[in-house]
């Protein structure tokens, strides 16, 4: 994957995200669609939630010639937090540590993008995969938040 590409695809995210939440009616928000479904207002939540350890990843590939890192679990990480902050303070927060990932990023030579990691849930493990799998982890719950907004519960996406 194209570095700069990833790169600048990050950077979209929080427009993205601003851009989807101003289509949503306010009703939508935490509106509870299912059995164990987020509202989204917990997708939300949650990408802001985990923006801070994704950093932190992050900084470890620049700080260590081979980080281990630990699992995140976000029914423990986050407790109760996806219940108490509002859409606007979650999306300033993602905005925040999202711009800090980019700037990041954007410095890192070659010397530290090619470091390998340790991560118990990962065959392999480095710097790309991990921006990569920021970028892909805000559009899974983007697709998930678009569900709640738009899709009939009969097209709900069923996962395994």
């Amino acid at each position: 994957m194209d570095r700069d590409t990833l790169i600048k695809s990050l950077s979209l995210g929080p427009d993205l995200l601003d851009g989807f939440l101003a289509l949503c009616d306010e009703r939508d928000i935490d509106l509870v669609r299912g059995k164990d479904l987020w509202t989204i207002r917990d997708h939300t939540v949650h990408l802001a939630l985990v923006q801070p350890m994704l950093f932190g990843r992050m900084e470890q590939f620049h700080d260590e010639r081979h980080p281990t890192m630990k699992p995140y679990l976000p029914d423990d990480e986050e407790g109760g937090q996806r219940d108490g902050m509002g859409i606007e303070d979650a999306s300033r927060q993602f905005r925040h540590w999202r711009e800090c990932q980019v700037e990041l990023l954007d410095s890192l030579d070659e010397a530290i993008w090619s470091r390998v990691g340790t991560h118990p849930e990962y065959n392999k493990y480095s710097l790309d995969i991990l921006a990569a799998h920021t970028y892909f982890h805000d559009g899974f719950h983007l697709y998930r938040m678009e569900e709640m907004a738009f899709t009939k519960a009969s097209s709900f996406t069923t996962l395994p």
